[in-house]
Formats: structure tokens, C-alpha cells, sequence
């Protein structure tokens, strides 16, 4: 059963892939919206986006890190839904070891998706 809380707002979902992201765009869709998916890896989403169905949700490559990701999903939503009115930055990544043994080139992804990303 469905609401109407999100009927006619666009939204964008950062992080789709995960348990979280993937929930959040089931209840976008439950409740309305039309839905982008976003994960680094589009097939990532392929099954959450076919579970929803195609109305309501799409799946887009984005890499939070990416504007041209960014660029291509913002054209998606709007192509296929109208501009986008929500966006959920749930992307994020997590390296779980201390600064001094990470190294600069993965505490930069960390970086990059965490707080340049948004």
C-alpha cells in the first residue's frame, strides 16, 4: 500500500546499492516519487529498479566523486521523470584503519566521497 507524501517529487538517491540507499528508494517509490537510483556500478541497482518497476524508478551510474556522473544522472531524472526536487547524499565510504596506516590515496577516496562528493 502506497502514500502520496512524495507524488510528483523527483528524487535522487546517492548510495542506492547499499541497505540503506536501497531502502530509501523503495519508500520514495511507496510513497510517490519518481525515483533515480544512483550507485557507482548501474547494474548494481538493475534488480531494486525492476522490484519497483520502471514508473517510479530508474538506475543510474554515479559515482558521487564525478561530474559528469552527476551531470548524466541530473539529465536522466529530468528526462525521464522532470526536475529533480529531492536529493538524499547517502553515499559513502569507510576505511577502517587509522590515518597513519592508510596512505593518501585511500583516505583521498574517502575524502572525495564523503565530503567533496555532497
Amino acid at each position: 500500500m502506497g502514500g502520496e507524501r512524495f507524488q510528483g517529487r523527483i528524487v535522487v538517491v546517492t548510495g542506492a546499492a547499499g541497505p540503506f540507499g536501497s531502502e530509501l528508494v523503495r519508500r520514495f517509490a511507496v510513497e510517490g516519487a519518481g525515483v533515480v537510483a544512483g550507485a557507482r556500478g548501474k547494474d548494481q541497482v538493475a534488480a531494486l529498479v525492476a522490484e519497483i518497476g520502471g514508473q517510479r524508478a530508474v538506475a543510474a551510474t554515479l559515482d558521487v566523486t564525478s561530474t559528469s556522473d552527476w551531470a548524466s544522472t541530473v539529465a536522466l531524472a529530468e528526462d525521464t521523470f522532470g526536475p529533480v526536487s529531492v536529493l538524499v547524499n547517502n553515499a559513502a565510504r569507510a576505511i577502517p584503519d587509522t590515518i597513519a596506516r592508510l596512505g593518501a590515496k585511500p583516505l583521498r577516496e574517502v575524502l572525495e566521497t564523503n565530503l567533496v562528493g555532497p
